[in-house]
């Protein structure tokens, strides 16, 4: 785009293409018609979100991002300015509006200056491309804050507006007090194109037959936003375009914000990233059905700011629908009719009343700080000169604009006006005396429903606000959020040498692999420090990585001063507390011993290095999950967000981090150098420690159903070295004895709970052989403890192994390895007991092997290394 700079020289400005779409207009129920100001509906096969930076295409890198003011557009070249932004979407374009703001412009006659364009394109693509055929407005800067307004066709040989045709024109365009461009696509009729700009302007395409023919034949408009420097070496220009609304679509980032009061009883509304709906089934006819406000204040920001609703009347004949900006009063007491309860309204109230014949008129009135009720302003009704009938997509907006000293109210981008005597004065005195009241004073948004008439059976009403000001309002549909992350997707098998435990000498704990998963229990009555676990290898990614606990029925409930904490955290060592290091801990509580009631869960983002460690936390009520038999469970789950760049923690499918907390959470994980898993439980009482000292019975448990989605099995026992003491006699030429210790697992030993030894094999090597000649499974039980070897060669050695082994044959525990001995000389005396202690290389990796490939030996434990055979 920057070689097209020759095109824009001269004293012209920065174009600057803005393209948005989306759709206005309003109608009710069932009552609808066809199109006055008819929606911009997406027409692209793949929807994208236009207040989102992935819903244009940038033909100038970094020029765009998302901000509270709207999708904001701004030079990212090192020289000069210029930007190119086009929507991905592409939408119906008749009766289209558009907004945005213009900020930080510098104007300097002949000297600096930047020319914007707002465009409309049959595909997403550069308006500013020298090969385009395209249609839009160009903004041409006459001063500081007026323009001259062309609809222009793109023809890069074109000098008069350079690079495009210039086809109808409306000079001294003025922006609003804010910097606002509101721009509407109006089809007036067959042959006749009208572009609406600010309320107050326009460009009739009359009797233009190739430009109406062309904008009929536009299916699907991308909106395209452009500017370049007017002026050969200009001084550096610091413009920021603003796209804030686009159809019904208000821009800027989320406002999760402000109070809402619903004030009729038998109402509701739902919050969610399309708008608030407020809910009515009431049958009866009663003066209100709904009336709710917010309380947010609005002072000094009603130049440009918008109001977007839809809504969805069903069954009735007819209504009363007010919905516009008010003083707040308390708590119920926003709306229109409000202003004439006991204490008036500070600043007054504006209003546009929509009806079921599809008028619009406007409630005014005016009042002072000092103004009492007596001598404020009578209300004024005006009928606008807009009929909203013909809308059939149940949306609208309502925008307000101050142009010069005149304030404008605009529905669905088309001015809204009367002839009423007085009506401007009434009008901008309203509108004065709300922008500028005190910022003490809450200038909220309100809506009002009711007078509803002929209600039949299936009434109901759902009016959603889409956005308020330059945001879109509501909350954030999060795709992750009610999913629960506890789907099993293969077995962890097992092993001893990858957990240890972090407990103090004093907690007595039980650990176990049961059906369910890794059962740990523990009571430490000096500390409360009651179950301590490290899984010690590395977790690859945070990603996606899941932790299912399940906890008993009955928990150790938290209470005044008394707190039992359950939990896991994320250290970037092995074998450490979390405040020894880098850590994100993750704990809950109970308020009730009934762990079906759910739980309050903790984020504490930890780091040692930094003089206040607790760097960042929050807290979050985990509900309970609802799916049979996991009542009880507590799923903990990393996502990582692609759109924020950042890490989330959610809880049974309920998001706990707040974005806060996620910015450093992110930051936290991206510098730790390892993550490992640990888990924790603790009892404890606030200045005193252990809390078991008050007597409370019992101990602390919970169950680590699977890690990273791997369900924790224990299928393949590890065998335990040394576990007995073998001894050999040699009774003749001919004949061993072997006699050896039961086959016991130590206490604690954590595969005693899924392997039990039955019985015992032995094997037997000859002389020199490398491999066991003989195998030899003892008759007996595990209380068989001797065995008699017959037919063996005279003057000969012998090296036994003994192993228990399990009912299905798994060898659990070994015997001292290759035990030495030697056979009597042919009809001479027993060998001496010299050699009764000697053994021979390590024999027992024959009997590792036949263990398994998933076997393990216990770190510490590894099979006894024999002597060196004499």
């Amino acid at each position: 785009m920057k070689g097209n700079k020759a095109i824009f020289k001269t004293n012209v400005i920065v174009s600057v293409l803005l393209g948005l779409v989306l759709t206005f207009g309003l109608v009710f129920g069932e009552l609808s018609a066809t199109v006055f100001s008819a929606r911009a509906e997406e027409t692209s096969q793949t929807e994208v979100e236009t207040w989102n930076t992935d819903g244009w295409s940038e033909y100038e890198q970094d020029s765009i991002s998302a901000t509270d003011g709207g999708i904001r557009m701004q030079d990212a070249a090192s020289e000069g300015y210029s930007f190119s932004n086009t929507s991905k979407n592409g939408y119906t374009l008749q009766e289209l509006a558009v907004s945005m703001r213009v900020k930080d412009a510098k104007y300097e006659t002949g000297v600096n200056g930047a020319s914007i364009y707002l465009g409309v394109l049959p595909a997403d693509r550069d308006l500013m491309a020298a090969d385009g055929a395209d249609y839009g407005v160009a903004f041409l800067p006459t001063a500081a804050d007026t323009y001259d307004a062309w609809f222009v066709k793109r023809n890069s040989e074109a000098t008069a507006v350079p690079g495009f045709d210039n086809i109808a024109f409306a000079n001294n365009v003025k922006l609003s007090a804010s910097g606002t461009l509101s721009v509407l696509f109006h089809r007036e009729a067959d042959n006749r194109w009208m572009i609406m700009i600010n309320g107050n302007y326009q460009i009739d395409l009359n009797g233009q037959t190739e430009v109406n023919t062309a904008l009929d034949a536009i299916q699907s408009a991308h909106i395209a936003v452009a500017a370049e420097d007017n002026f050969s070496g200009a001084a550096g220009q610091t413009m920021k375009i603003e796209v804030f609304q686009t159809g019904s679509d208000v821009l800027g980032t989320l406002n999760e914000n402000g109070s809402i009061v619903n004030s009729i009883a038998g109402t509701t509304y739902e919050m969610t990233d399309k708008g608030v709906t407020f809910s009515t089934d009431e049958p009866t006819e009663i003066p209100s059905d709904l009336k709710a406000g917010v309380q947010e204040s609005l002072s000094g920001l009603l130049d440009g700011l918008v109001i977007s609703f839809k809504a969805d009347l069903k069954n009735c004949a007819s209504y009363s629908m007010d919905i516009g900006v008010g003083t707040y009063h308390e708590p119920g007491r926003y709306t229109f009719w409000d202003s004439f309860s006991d204490t008036p309204a500070v600043a007054g109230s504006i209003g546009i009343r929509f009806s079921a014949d599809m008028n619009a008129t406007f409630l005014l009135m005016t009042r002072t700080a000092t103004a009492g009720y007596e001598d404020a302003n009578v209300l004024m009704t005006a009928s606008g000169n807009v009929k909203v009938s013909e809308n059939d997509a149940n949306e609208y907006t309502i925008q307000f604009l101050k142009v010069g000293d005149n304030w404008n109210v605009l529905i669905n981008g088309r001015i809204m006006g009367s002839a009423q005597e007085g009506f401007q004065e009434h009008l901008n005195n309203t509108l004065n005396s709300l922008n500028d009241s005190p910022a003490v004073a809450a200038i909220s948004p309100w809506l009002s429903y009711g007078d509803v008439k002929g209600k039949t059976e299936g009434y109901s009403a759902d009016i959603t606000v889409k956005g308020y000001g330059t945001r879109r309002w509501g909350k954030e549909t999060d795709p992750d959020e009610g999913v629960m992350g506890d789907e099993i997707t293969g077995d962890l098998e097992f092993s001893k040498n990858k957990w240890t435990s972090t407990c103090p000498e004093a907690t007595t704990v039980d650990v176990k692999v049961t059906d369910e998963g890794f059962a740990l229990q523990g009571r430490n009555e000096v500390t409360g420090f009651d179950i301590g676990m490290n899984y010690k290898e590395m977790i690859p990614d945070m990603a996606g990585y899941a932790v299912t606990f399940k906890m008993p029925e009955k928990v150790l409930a938290s209470s005044g001063a008394t707190h039992a904490f359950y939990g896991m955290y994320i250290g970037e060592a092995t074998l450490k507390n979390f405040t020894e290091m880098k850590s994100v801990y993750i704990r809950w509580s109970y308020a009730t011993e009934n762990a079906a009631d759910g739980a309050n869960l903790e984020v504490i983002v930890w780091d040692n290095t930094q003089d206040n460690p607790q760097i960042a936390s929050c807290s979050h009520a985990v509900p309970a999950k609802t799916q049979e038999g996991k009542e009880t469970e507590v799923t903990v789950r990393f996502v990582y967000n692609e759109k924020d760049g950042a890490y989330r923690i959610y809880a049974n499918g309920t998001r706990m981090t707040t974005p806060a907390v996620e910015k450093t959470l992110t930051s936290q994980l991206n510098a730790m150098q390892a993550k490992y898993f640990y888990c924790n439980a603790s009892y404890e009482t606030d200045g005193v420690g252990s809390a078991w000292s008050e007597g409370v019975d019992g101990v602390q448990e919970m169950t680590i159903v699977s890690l990273g989605g791997k369900k924790i099995v224990n299928k393949s026992p590890e065998m335990v070295a040394n576990a007995m003491t073998l001894d050999a006699e040699a009774l003749s030429s001919s004949s061993v004895k072997l006699t050896w210790t039961k086959a016991e697992y130590p206490v604690g030993e954590m595969d005693s709970h899924n392997f039990v030894p039955v019985g015992y094999e032995i094997e037997r090597i000859k002389g020199d052989a490398s491999a066991p000649e003989k195998t030899i499974k003892v008759q007996g039980d595990v209380n068989t403890l001797t065995f008699t070897d017959t037919d063996l060669s005279a003057d000969t050695y012998y090296y036994y192994t003994v192993y228990a082994v399990d009912a299905d044959g798994n060898r659990l525990m070994v015997s001292n390895s290759n035990k030495r001995v030697k056979t009597a000389a042919e009809g001479g005396q027993k060998p001496d007991d010299g050699d009764k202690n000697e053994s021979k290389g390590c024999g027992s990796v024959a009997g590792a092997t036949a263990i398994g490939a998933s076997a393990v030996l216990l770190a510490g434990a590894v099979i006894a290394c024999c002597k060196k055979r004499k």
